[in-house]
Parts: C-alpha cells; sequence; structure tokens
C-alpha cells in the first residue's frame, strides 16, 4: 500500500470518532504520605509550579482536540475542593465531577459509566501523572481509534530482575527489549472496556491498570511510545522531577512567544 493510500485508510479509520476522558483522582495518596511530612492535602491536589497536580492533567485533556468531555472521579470529600479548581481553570469542554469508589479498578468503572455514551471511546488517565501533554494524549487515542485499545508506555531502559520474597534473584527475567513500562492516558473503545470491566467484577480479578482488564478478557492493547517524561508522582521526590520538566516547559513556551 503507498503511503497516500495508507493516509487515506487511516483518516477513514479515524473519522467521526469521539473520546471522553476519564480523570482518576479518587486516591488518599497513601503511599507518598509515607514519606513526606505535608499530609494535609491529597496528592493530587498539591501544588506544583503554583498549580494543583490535578490541574495539568484537566487542562492537557481540555487542550486535545480528540476529547470531547471530562468526568473527574475523587473522594466524596474531595469534591468541593474539586469544583473550586475546575473554577478557576474555566475549561472549554463539558465536564462533570463523580464520587469515585474503594478501589481504583471501582473508581475507574464509576467514571466510565458516567460519561456520554455517544462518544465511542473512553481515555483513562491517572491524576498523579500532571506532565501528559495534549499532543501525546492525541497520539494515544488516535491510535485507540485505529486499534480498539491502546496505551501510553515506554520501552524499558533498565535491566530487569524477577525477586524472590527475600530479594533474592534466583530465575531469568524477560529480555529487556520485551518489556515496556505502561502509562496513562489509557484509551478503549467503549464496548471493548465495557465487556472487559464488567467480566473482571463477575470474576473478581483485580487489575493495576485498565489493560490489564482487556488482557484478563482475552483482548490486546497497542502500546504508544510517549517517553519516560510521564512519570507518575508517587513518593515526594517525585514531585522534584516533575516541578524540574514543568518549569523547563514553562521556559521554552516563553522564548517561543519572544
Amino acid at each position: 500500500m503507498s503511503i497516500p493510500e495508507k493516509l487515506r485508510s487511516f483518516s477513514r479509520a479515524i473519522r467521526g470518532k469521539s473520546c471522553s476522558a476519564v480523570i482518576l483522582a479518587a486516591g488518599s495518596g497513601s503511599r507518598f504520605a509515607e514519606g513526606s511530612s505535608d499530609t494535609s492535602l491529597p496528592k493530587q491536589f498539591i501544588p506544583i509550579c503554583g498549580k494543583p497536580m490535578i490541574a495539568y492533567s484537566l487542562l492537557a485533556f481540555d487542550a486535545c482536540e480528540a476529547v470531547s468531555e471530562i468526568v473527574i472521579v475523587t473522594r466524596g470529600e474531595d469534591i468541593p475542593t474539586t469544583e473550586k479548581i475546575l473554577g478557576d481553570l474555566t475549561l472549554t469542554k463539558p465536564y462533570k465531577i463523580v464520587e469515585g469508589g474503594a478501589t481504583r479498578q471501582e473508581s475507574a468503572l464509576i467514571g466510565f459509566n458516567a460519561t456520554s455514551e455517544k462518544y465511542s471511546y473512553v481515555a483513562i488517565h491517572d491524576a498523579a501523572r500532571p506532565l501528559i501533554t495534549a499532543e501525546a494524549a492525541y497520539n494515544v487515542i488516535r491510535a485507540a481509534f485505529v486499534s480498539k485499545a491502546a496505551i501510553a508506555a515506554s520501552p524499558s531502559v533498565d535491566t530487569p530482575k524477577i525477586v524472590n520474597a527475600r530479594r533474592l534473584i534466583k530465575e531469568k527475567a524477560p529480555d529487556r527489549e520485551k518489556l515496556w513500562n505502561a502509562q496513562t492516558p489509557q484509551v478503549f473503545e467503549r464496548t471493548l472496556y465495557q465487556i472487559s470491566a464488567y467480566y473482571a467484577k463477575e470474576k473478581k480479578f483485580e487489575a493495576t491498570d485498565d489493560a490489564s482488564l482487556l488482557e484478563f478478557a482475552g483482548f490486546f492493547s497497542k502500546a504508544v511510545d510517549i517517553g519516560i517524561t510521564n512519570l507518575k508522582v508517587t513518593h515526594p521526590d517525585d514531585l522534584i522531577i516533575a516541578t524540574a520538566i514543568i518549569e523547563s516547559r514553562q521556559k521554552a513556551d516563553k522564548e517561543k512567544q519572544v
């Protein structure tokens, strides 16, 4: 197939498709709190460069042209704080806030059920990944429009090891070339996610990410390399890296405007 033919085929594959974005911000940030002296705020509301952490994800998905609506999933007690943040941001896309569940998996399903059925895809993203960009989100969503399911990821750069309970290395790990680090957003065709999520719920399968639900149900996702900067803020030291990257981006934006 020639390049023009490939482009026409790709255009047909994504034409008329739309996506809802679900931002998960219902966690308590317990691992972050263990290493932090300040536990007064849930992790997703901690300020980075003058904005709450969750604000960066909200702004990125609001700026993403493939996203038609945003659903924010948070704890019931955090809804007033979330409403204030949203009021300060003045998003252009329609949004709603819903109360999450007891687990991330449960919260993701609640968020999914709160999206409009008129949008054929759903992108699920962790608010603890504030470095996602509109461009990176678009690339993952666009890949999902073609392959039905796609996740943000990056190839592993470290040599993996398998350790036992005593942290002894007793078996050979898979080749690094086959290993990728999963990130978010993870984007799925609506029916595909719905089938997988409810199948996992019926079988009481607990997943660490949304793509695992599809794998459990016998489906597959495409990995989209968006680089290593889309880190998850898990420990206080991660804030140092996130701050440095955001400051670098802000500096680059100012230089472009000069």
